[in-house]
């Protein structure tokens, strides 16, 4: 049986609904996704290096599906457990 969550870990979940895991995904593809996600919000008309056009409180965008958001949801530490 794998061991997915330390002790601290399970009581901050518990606690706060959420737990931080470090390094959790590569670098590069936490980047990758960060592209995406302002691609897809230039195409409603928002400018990365522009902060006058961030006006909106809230924007939405369609999650994005393939790419490296599947290398980022399958990774090791977040995808599913690998047998020894």
């Amino acid at each position: 049986m794998m061991i997915v969550l330390s002790d601290a870990e399970l009581a901050a979940f518990t606690r706060d609904g959420f737990v931080r895991v470090e390094q959790a995904v590569p670098a590069h593809t936490v980047q990758d996704c960060v592209e995406v996600i302002w691609a897809e919000l230039a195409r409603q008309g928002i400018d990365r290096h522009d902060p006058a056009t961030w006006s909106d409180p809230v924007v939405r965008i369609n999650c994005p599906e393939g790419g490296p958001f599947v290398e980022a949801g399958t990774a090791p530490p977040l995808g599913r457990p690998t047998t020894s």
